[in-house]
């Protein structure tokens, strides 16, 4: 990535270029084997390899001292190479008709698996592959567009330092790219209340949708976002998500044989999201997500250590959490404590 920005004036500008390839490879191909007994594949068959160049130009441009625009655009050229999911569908499809005895059909029996069980496996995973080479047709196409963005920001938070304390900040983004590529629209609000001089409770509501035939899917899971979750568990192209937050400081000015620290601080908080496809088969595509129709959330606390922020560019936290479902709007909690560390920022 390179950048430049002028803030010498009133009307801030600048320019982005950037390029990313990414690319994940499928279970079967990290362990080196097929798992329907075929010869191993080749490892440059990636399940997905996404590979962007990206140039923005930016505009922001202050109404006044709390209101601002924002502006970009960004030409954009995407190329996706992926695996034929639907190949492995149509194999699973007639390994379940017509199973073998050569290949993985042999290890499944030297496993002590019935002939029952292997056609049940083969018909799941025929669904399973069949559902993600229909997810590539509807919403992974290759190709160069615009895309034009546009924010309206509110922000009037006050802050100390550690963090904002008072007021809110309220955000609205607009997006479309030409050639129907994608469209998308989506809301943040934030609000703090000032208790005391070192206390605050902070509540913060996001929500927003896409369109298109090529999304950029919210990913969310761990993270201070959806915390007592795997990090990036969920996916989707419509979202909404809201963060409950009791912050105050358990510590101030601690030190630690010799080495300032700074201050410790703590946040009882409850988060709530759902995440969904517009077209609700791909929901399956979250493979861990065994209530996908229902709300996910976590409460417990969470200790920030901001002396981090100058070693690492961010806050180290310690969540303590137990993850909650919603059944009706009535919450149910799980048993299990969940202990994560992350670095990240307190919105």
């Amino acid at each position: 990535t390179v950048s430049y920005f002028d803030i010498s004036k009133r009307l801030w500008w600048g320019a982005v270029a950037s390029f990313e390839d990414h690319y994940f490879y499928p279970w079967f191909v990290s362990w080196g084997f097929n798992p329907y007994g075929q010869p191993a594949l080749d490892p440059v068959l990636y399940e997905l390899r996404f590979k962007r160049t990206k140039l923005d130009v930016i505009l922001q441009y202050p109404l006044d001292l709390c209101h601002r625009l924002e502006f970009s655009v960004s030409g954009i050229s995407v190329k996706y190479q992926h695996l034929d999911w639907q190949a492995y569908a149509d194999m699973c499809a007639a390994e379940a008709e017509n199973p073998t005895q050569e290949f993985y059909f042999s290890y499944w029996q030297e496993t002590g698996g019935s002939l029952e069980d292997y056609v049940a496996y083969m018909v799941s995973a025929r669904d399973s592959y069949g559902l993600r080479a229909d997810f590539l047709k509807k919403y992974i196409n290759d190709g160069k567009f615009l895309t034009f963005n546009l924010a309206f920001v509110r922000d009037t938070a006050l802050y100390k330092q550690f963090g904002p304390f008072t007021n809110d900040m309220y955000r609205i983004d607009l997006s479309w790219s030409t050639g129907g590529y994608n469209a998308m629209i989506s809301g943040e609000a934030r609000k703090y209340l000032r208790l005391g001089s070192e206390s605050a409770f902070a509540i913060r509501g996001y929500a927003g949708a896409q369109f298109g035939k090529t999304i950029n899917p919210w990913i969310i899971g761990d993270l201070g976002e959806l915390r007592g979750y795997q990090w990036m568990q969920f996916m989707g192209n419509r979202i909404w998500m809201t963060n409950i937050e009791l912050r105050f400081p358990l510590t101030k000015n601690f030190n630690l044989l010799g080495m300032y620290l700074g201050d410790i601080r703590a946040a009882l908080f409850m988060d709530l999201a759902k995440i969904w496809f517009d077209d609700r088969r791909f929901n399956a595509l979250n493979v861990d997500d065994v209530n996908p129709g229902l709300i996910k959330g976590s409460v417990g606390i969470d200790v920030s250590m901001p002396f981090t922020l100058w070693i690492f560019g961010s806050e180290l936290h310690l969540a303590v959490s137990k993850r909650m479902t919603t059944v009706k709007f009535l919450p149910k909690l799980e048993d299990k404590w969940q202990i994560k560390l992350y670095f990240g920022y307190s919105f």
